[in-house]
């Protein structure tokens, strides 16, 4: 497994400047929001894809212009032409991205003082519905609960079924939960890396 954080800037013209570079998915997700959503949002999504890309040059050698995504049903994005699985989570002035090749859900939480919600289960929550392949439609998973079982793991129970789910508290403000079933192969703390906004935009070209 391998994830990447980084912190986004407030940039007026990021989408202008890289909309070509983006996935036809991306772009449709974009305009269905471009009305609604505000600007920090929209260059979450774009930051996203960027660092997906981004990370599959820098790991896997594939060129940013040779990947395809598309959309599974249920709305969780996925790349057509390699069997690689990708999640991508944002909250605050942070984007998060991992890749595996098992499946893979991951979510990243702002933890704010007015919060209503337990942060650490609404964010394990999220990366295990991710990992089911509700994408956008995670939010119809049924309630689940949460059972610690060691430093780092949860274990998420959903009905009858359970599963592993890795967190851990990040620059003291954010929850990281990460679910994919290569954590059954290791239980030991998960290298999360940090890259600088600037080194994504450098390293994506758009022509």
């Amino acid at each position: 497994m391998i994830h990447y954080i980084v912190d986004i800037k407030n940039d007026d013209n990021l989408l202008d400047q890289y909309k070509k570079c983006l996935s036809t998915y991306k772009q449709e997700r974009i305009k269905k929001l471009a009305v609604t959503a505000r600007r920090i949002t929209i260059n979450q999504i774009i930051i996203g894809e960027l660092l997906l890309k981004y990370i599959l040059l820098k790991h896997y050698q594939i060129l940013p212009d040779k990947i395809i995504i598309r959309e599974a049903v249920g709305g969780k994005p996925y790349l057509a032409n390699y069997a690689l699985n990708f999640n991508i989570s944002h909250s605050g002035s942070k984007v998060m991205c991992s890749c595996d090749k098992e499946p893979i859900g991951v979510d990243i939480q702002e933890i704010k003082e007015d919060m209503q919600i337990d942060p650490w289960l609404f964010s394990a929550r999220e990366a295990y519905g991710k990992f089911c392949g509700y994408g956008l439609d995670y939010e119809k998973l049924p309630m689940i609960k949460k059972c610690v079982c060691g430093k780092h793991f949860v274990k998420v129970i959903n009905k009858n079924k359970s599963s592993l789910v890795y967190q851990q508290l990040y620059m003291s403000k954010y929850v990281v939960s990460i679910s994919s079933r290569s954590l059954l192969a290791s239980r030991t703390e998960i290298k999360i890396c940090e890259v600088k906004y600037n080194k994504v935009l450098n390293k994506i070209k758009c022509d």
